[in-house]
């Protein structure tokens, strides 16, 4: 992930970016600047961004303590939770059988497995999955 450093000024300009690639060294570039007292007549903020958002505005006006670094609520790796409680699992299935649900999810295969999960649960509401369900069951056999 990658961490921009820079100052927000009050007429608005910013300050050349200090770029990285490791929070630590972010934040050690966040404390340099919030150390120079200098920066506190024209400066407004300080501010860390990710590639994801900005991860803290440190406002320069109002005398506030420094956060240390884990106060700061530092993004995490990787894909972010889209599903309340969801879980992550592997299944092996048939190439064809991918197709049809990549289909249902219009190109995407999670969304696919949810559409056909919902579609299931409304069968089931609807009393028609038993049939089905015994019409799999005899294709087995």
């Amino acid at each position: 992930m990658r961490y921009t450093v820079f100052v927000e000024y009050r007429n608005g300009a910013t300050s050349t970016p200090q770029h990285s690639g490791v929070k630590d060294v972010a934040f050690r570039n966040f404390s340099e600047l919030v150390a120079d007292k200098d920066l506190f007549l024209t400066a407004e903020a300080c501010v860390i961004t990710s590639s994801t958002g900005e991860v803290l505005r440190f406002d320069l006006r109002t005398p506030q303590p420094v956060p240390s670094f884990d106060e700061i609520l530092w993004p995490r790796r990787g894909a972010r939770k889209k599903q309340k409680d969801a879980k992550t699992v592997s299944a092996f299935i048939a190439p064809p059988e991918e197709d049809f649900i990549k289909s249902l999810g219009e190109g995407s295969f999670t969304r696919g497995i949810r559409k056909a999960v919902s579609m299931l649960k409304l069968l089931e509401q609807q009393n028609k999955l038993k049939p089905l369900e015994k019409m799999a069951s005899s294709q087995r056999e």
